[in-house]
């Protein structure tokens, strides 16, 4: 059996009861719990230099001054209010009230401080309040640093408040209570990594270990350190104490107490170093460290870009008649460095379309905060005209900062602008577009932007590439990659470009009609152009039809025949680019396609610059290749429009002064319609199945399931305390020996009232009982004490009694406290740790042996 006796032997009379001691007159007793001057002190110190742990972790999401204000005035009203409304004797709902109030009256100064005015104070305040709930998400949605955007300050504000709110009167007890100030303030620590950068900080060499991500490693570590002296200290102010009250030989416990301490410190110093050291040593040589998960990678901003048609589909349609001369937009550019404007970047390819990826950082798009312009060599001035619409907005590559929209809708626009961290491709989902949703005519807006020069000097070494899988799938490009002879490196690349260029005749239509009238105008009025028919897409049958053409008429004419005989493929930009980018991927570059319109003239380009008026005559399309040092070189790839192609077949010789050859009359046939996500003609249902893996429908329910699955993590730890009193009331109840199960009840009663704040102390239990003032508590008490002390052993009727008996005092105790209040009690796990700590033992919860 196993038991804790409460009574010295069976049949002896229980002791007396003592007295009370009375209280002191005007004064309520001190509860035990809380904390005297020295424990408070400590616990405000170590409070403030948690938080600035946390600012410190937090400095790379927000990168602003203004962090530490923030910091500041939570800290002040969050664990402020409290501590004074403890010291006033306020009620929790008093307090809670008070601290919301004084959220709202620093919210706006401190957190959203462009609206600390007169006027835009009740703006400010009701951006705080939504910021309580949707800000969270713009931190995700926003590029790195969000610097003092909006109002993304609020939640850290609100954290910061949150947190030390709960965390003050905890730290400041001085029972052990004041540990679980510890994991509170871990969170607000935590809440900068967790919503910091995907990758990690740079590592930090510290002699022969190496620290990996520093700033997130050190600040943890800092504020284990922290808590640990803290801890120290406080359980050196305990013993002082308790050589203060003691008798006898106090100045020699004093000098052990200090040489214990100092002791103390010293070995809690060197075994979190040791840790710390241990930790930051073996964890990068740990199979998953280099996997760093944030909030941030998981949560895609609330963009429908990857379900937008492709616009490399509907390419051809700006240069129909009734589009060719329309105004897409105008463009000012103060400054220098700006050559071209970028209205889509395309990096996936699927066989059917180049499209935005819906994985990596081109399928990723952010927030941009509007912060300094300072770095930027250009700012560029835009107005959207007639012809202009979707959800891309034309920007210059390396954008530093968030266009300012001028207009009626420049708030709607400047809340649903996104950028493409890596392509600089940008997008507006804002309502009111001619498409239901994007940019409209007359919306204007001003960028700056600092592009980085390249050029195909740049490029270095292609990576590796499965060359076996690429043949498969497109087996007449790597014929003709193959049989150009010209290697796998930069210049061979370049080499490629060219030869396709120079190889390939220009055509935007598949007959020469009413719609085409205006491209083929404007080409003939530059030279003899003959028209070309040609069919539209960039799928994999196009242009693996496109290479075929090339390999037929080199095979006709031999290797050495000039680019000019060698003629043969028919398109435009849109064959052409995806050609030149699958091209690039076979050689083993990373590769895109991008659409916009060039500022200035390129040699060889048969699509002009706009340097005014851009409209859709200027629409082009062009590759961009990845150097090793991540820059994205520029690579032209119009077709030529000076040497129409001439049919040679095997075996045949070119003319030497051919003719100008005049197609023959073919009727007029229909492009296939292309569906809203681009599909191609060839298609197949097996592809359309590979794709259901984008759908939305996934993305949600995953979301979904990630956030039901933290939220039970969440809920996890609050049931496993009421659980485990369940199971032990449970026990104590149903004890095979009913003096046992006698004993369980009072220890049950002295369970409940710990929990709900009321202890039942004394050296006995009818002590205890008269201490509480409680009825029900003494008659209790002196029933268990018959039931133990007395000549017969208690029988299950006693049991039952008692049980039926301490329910009711708990039930009327219960009934005391506000729902609130009884709610706590079942989360609180006070009881369980007062049966573990030792010397907390007292004969008004101690028991009869139980059975083992």
């Amino acid at each position: 059996m196993s038991a804790v006796l409460d009574a010295p032997a069976r049949g002896a009379a229980p002791p007396p009861a003592p007295a009370p001691a009375p209280a002191r007159a005007g004064r309520p007793p001190r509860r035990s719990g809380r904390g005297g001057g020295a424990e408070r002190v400590l616990g405000v110190v170590w409070l403030l230099g948690a938080v600035a742990v946390a600012v410190v972790l937090a400095w790379p999401v927000w990168a602003t001054p203004r962090l530490a204000l923030v910091a500041a005035a939570g800290t002040l009203v969050g664990a402020g209010v409290v501590l004074l409304g403890a010291a006033r004797r306020w009620g929790p709902l008093r307090r809670a009230v008070l601290v919301a109030a004084g959220f709202l009256v620093v919210a706006v100064p401190v957190a959203v401080p462009w609206r600390a005015d007169l006027r835009g104070w009740p703006a400010g305040l009701v951006e705080a309040i939504a910021a309580v709930v949707v800000g969270w998400k713009q931190l995700l949605t926003l590029e790195l640093p969000v610097e003092e955007y909006q109002a993304v300050l609020v939640p850290f504000l609100v954290a910061v408040v949150v947190t030390t709110a709960v965390a003050a009167p905890l730290a400041v007890r001085r029972d052990t209570r004041a540990v679980l100030a510890v994991p509170v303030l871990a969170v607000l620590a935590l809440v900068g990594p967790a919503f910091g950068p995907v990758a990690p900080q740079p590592a930090l060499d510290l002699g022969p270990v190496r620290v990996p991500d520093a700033r997130t490693t050190l600040g943890l570590a800092a504020l284990v350190l922290w808590s640990v002296l803290w801890a120290v200290a406080r359980a050196a102010v305990a013993r002082r104490r308790a050589v203060r009250v003691g008798s006898g030989g106090q100045a020699r416990r004093r000098r052990r107490g200090v040489a214990t301490t100092l002791g103390r410190l010293v070995a809690a110093l060197v075994l979190v170093g040791v840790a710390v050291g241990a930790a930051a040593w073996v964890a990068p040589g740990t199979p998953g460290w280099a996997q760093r998960h944030v909030l941030r990678e998981d949560v895609e901003p609330v963009l429908a870009v990857q379900h937008e048609p492709s616009p490399l589909t509907s390419y051809r349609a700006a240069f129909r008649t009734d589009a060719f001369g329309e105004e897409l937009f105008t463009v000012a550019v103060d400054g220098s460095g700006v050559d071209r404007l970028r209205t889509a970047v395309l990096d996936t390819y699927d066989g059917a379309s180049f499209r935005v990826g819906t994985e990596g950082p081109a399928g990723r798009f952010l927030r941009l905060p509007r912060s300094s312009t300072a770095g930027a060599t250009a700012q560029v001035e835009v107005v959207v005209g007639d012809a202009w619409s979707g959800i891309w907005v034309p920007v210059p590559s390396g954008v530093v900062a968030a266009p300012r929209f001028a207009g009626l809708r420049a708030d709607a626009l400047a809340a649903s602008f996104y950028l493409g961290p890596d392509d600089g491709s940008a997008v507006t989902v804002a309502d009111g577009g001619p498409e239901g949703r994007g940019l409209a005519p007359g919306d204007s807006y001003r960028v700056a932007a600092a592009p980085r020069a390249t050029g195909p000097e740049m490029l270095g070494a292609p990576g590796e590439v499965d060359a076996e899988a690429l043949a498969e799938q497109l087996p007449q490009l790597t014929e003709w990659v193959e049989s150009q002879q010209v290697g796998r490196d930069a210049d061979a690349l370049v080499t490629l470009v060219e030869r396709l260029r120079a190889r390939s005749y220009l055509s935007h239509s598949v007959a020469d009609d009413a719609a085409a009238d205006a491209w083929i105008s404007a080409l003939q009025a530059q030279g003899d152009y003959v028209f070309q028919s040609s069919y539209a897409g960039h799928s994999r049958a196009r242009v693996e039809e496109l290479f075929a053409e090339l390999l037929e008429q080199e095979e006709a004419l031999g290797a050495g025949a000039d680019d000019a005989a060698l003629v043969a493929a028919i398109g435009d930009d849109e064959q052409l680019a995806t050609a030149a980018a699958l091209v690039a991927r076979h050689l083993g570059y990373e590769s895109r396609v991008v659409m916009g319109v060039r500022l200035e003239d390129v040699p060889g380009a048969t699509v002009p610059a706009c340097t005014d008026v851009c409209t859709g005559a200027n629409l082009a399309a062009w590759v961009e290749v990845r150097s090793p040092g991540g820059d994205w070189v520029t690579l032209d790839v119009d077709p030529q429009v000076d040497n129409p192609p001439v049919r040679v077949e095997q075996g045949t010789q070119a003319p030497q002064n051919p003719t100008t050859v005049q197609p023959p009359e073919l009727p007029v046939v229909d492009p296939p319609v292309l569906s809203r996500d681009g599909a191609g003609d060839d298609q197949d249902s097996r592809d359309e199945e590979a794709r259901f893996g984008d759908s939305p429908w996934l993305a949600v329910l995953r979301t979904v399931g990630l956030v039901a699955g933290g939220l039970a993590l969440l809920v996890a730890p609050l049931l496993v305390l009421p659980v485990a009193k369940a199971v032990r009331r449970r026990r104590r109840r149903h004890a095979a020996v009913p003096e046992v199960a006698v004993v369980g009840a009072w220890a049950e009663l002295v369970d409940r009232s710990t929990d709900l704040g009321r202890p039942l102390e004394g050296p006995t239990r009818a002590a205890a009982a008269a201490a509480s003032g409680r009825d029900g508590a003494v008659q209790l008490a002196a029933l268990v004490d018959r039931a133990v002390f007395a000549a017969v052993p208690p029988g299950p009727d006693d049991a039952a009694a008692a049980w039926e008996a301490s329910d009711a005092e708990a039930a009327a105790l219960a009934q005391e406290h506000p729902p609130w209040r009884r709610v706590g009690a079942a989360l609180s796990g006070a009881s369980l740790v007062r049966a573990l700590a030792p010397g907390r033992r007292r004969a008004s919860d101690a028991v009869a042996p139980e059975e083992e």
